[in-house]
């Protein structure tokens, strides 16, 4: 069921731009609605006026409630698939403790990809629940066995836990392969925000190259991303509308509010350089998988995001980067209600295919 015309999709499919950016050639995707070509989404401007009365003025963990956070009734998404997707879960030990692990996939296929799916929430929040709909739908448009691991999240387990948990799935999944009908010469790592991070820290564990391309949908590639000296974050970096400031600017002040969060709960003492927290840090990359990066145009992280996307050119390993107009952080969340979610997993399954 989607909440808005496949004909959005299409254009989205349809009437994408090249434009060269400091060395790097971005796939601009459009606002899909012919009629509004600069500012917000119209869907994220909806919800950004409906929000914006409710967002904190400046970070403060005693105002923090984590169930709030973890439990999101508001983020509504739909199942897209049309075909039989089967799903099973399997508790899979590692170390010594279990991780609850869901696999999706398409009926009668054999040697598939496989992907492992890592999900986003600032390290601390996010579950199947939010994500089956997504996966369901990459398992169906990739005919893949997507992989989706609960792993631990901060700040009962910080930094880094969450690293770990997906490394050893990672390692799972290549030395099981075959029972999941799956190649283990084309796994894809793919994620979103956190997740992201979280990726692209196995990237850089896996010496024996399992991983055959990272997929990043808005990854966290620095975690101090308005306070890093080297690369300091600025709002001249976006072209925003003045009629729409205080709604883009006020989404991104609730992401910078995130960061901060996430350096006190899931970081903790950690050094905030550590590549494995901030890819960005990284200055070798010539050891990783190829690279594809997703970004929305007033995310608050497009600015590390792009750093990093130059970054993996120069080392050649972008296989490509797409930035979708008018959005913002979180809409891959939104499958069914925003457009540019369906779209996404459009382009990934290109990516998985051609493996």
């Amino acid at each position: 069921m989607r909440k808005y015309k496949e004909e959005l999709v299409a254009r989205l499919q349809n009437d994408s731009k090249s434009v060269m950016e400091d060395g790097v050639e971005f796939i601009v995707k459009p606002i899909p609605e012919i009629e509004k070509t600069s500012g917000m989404d119209p869907r994220m401007l909806k919800a950004a006026k409906e929000k914006i009365k409710n967002l904190p003025t400046e970070f403060s963990i005693d105002a923090f409630q984590l169930y709030g956070e973890r439990y999101r009734p508001d983020k509504k998404n739909y199942d897209l698939t049309e075909n039989t997707i089967n799903t099973k879960q399997k508790l899979i030990q590692v170390n010594e403790h279990y991780i609850n692990t869901f696999f999706y996939y398409p009926d009668n296929k054999e040697d598939m990809p496989i992907v492992l799916y890592i999900h986003g929430g600032a390290f601390m929040t996010g579950d199947h629940t939010q994500f089956e709909n997504q996966c369901r739908f990459i398992a169906e448009k990739a005919q893949a066995c997507v992989v989706f691991p609960e792993y631990r999240l901060a700040p009962e387990n910080p930094f880094p836990a969450g690293i770990e948990d997906a490394f050893e799935i990672l390692n799972w999944i290549y030395d099981h392969a075959d029972e999941l009908n799956g190649n283990k010469n084309k796994i894809v790592v793919a994620g979103d925000s956190a997740g992201a991070s979280i990726a692209n820290a196995c990237a850089l564990m896996d010496q024996e190259h399992k991983i055959r391309l990272l997929f990043e949908i808005y990854p966290c590639c620095d975690i101090d991303n308005s306070n890093n000296p080297k690369n300091p974050w600025d709002k001249n970096y976006y072209d925003i509308p003045e009629d729409e400031e205080k709604y883009i600017v006020g989404r991104m002040k609730r992401l910078d509010n995130s960061g901060k969060m996430m350096r006190e709960l899931y970081l903790g003492k950690e050094k905030l350089e550590n590549p494995y927290a901030s890819i960005i840090y990284q200055k070798d990359l010539s050891d990783f998988p190829p690279v594809v990066t997703v970004v929305g145009e007033y995310d608050f992280l497009r600015f590390s995001v792009d750093i990093f996307t130059k970054r993996c050119v120069d080392h050649g390993k972008l296989r490509r980067t797409i930035r979708y107009q008018g959005c913002d952080h979180g809409f891959f969340d939104m499958i069914g209600v925003m457009p540019q979610a369906e779209d996404v997993i459009l382009e990934m399954a290109k990516d998985i295919m051609n493996l």
